[in-house]
């Protein structure tokens, strides 16, 4: 029996993003396309991709991580997402 992938909060997802500081390997800049099909993103999500995948903290996504302003309409920046 396979062993489930344990995603430290984040939802479960295809490429594994996660938000497990073991795991932790490199920020998310290039998301798939169906990216919001497993995350809800904010409404401006593939306008704004100057910077990586963030969780806002009113549990939306950003493709705005690290930058000024990121998630600035949903509470602010919580975590970014791993690869």
């Amino acid at each position: 029996m396979p062993v489930a992938f344990d995603y430290c909060g984040a939802p479960a997802n295809p490429w594994h993003y996660n938000f497990c500081s073991a795991y932790a390997g490199n920020y998310i800049s290039s998301p798939p396309s169906s990216f919001c099909s497993y995350f809800p993103c904010i409404a401006s999500f593939w306008k704004s991709t100057l910077g990586y995948v963030d969780e806002c903290q009113d549990g939306t996504y950003s493709h705005s991580g690290g930058r000024s302003g990121a998630c600035s309409y949903h509470g602010g920046e919580l975590r970014p997402l791993w690869a």
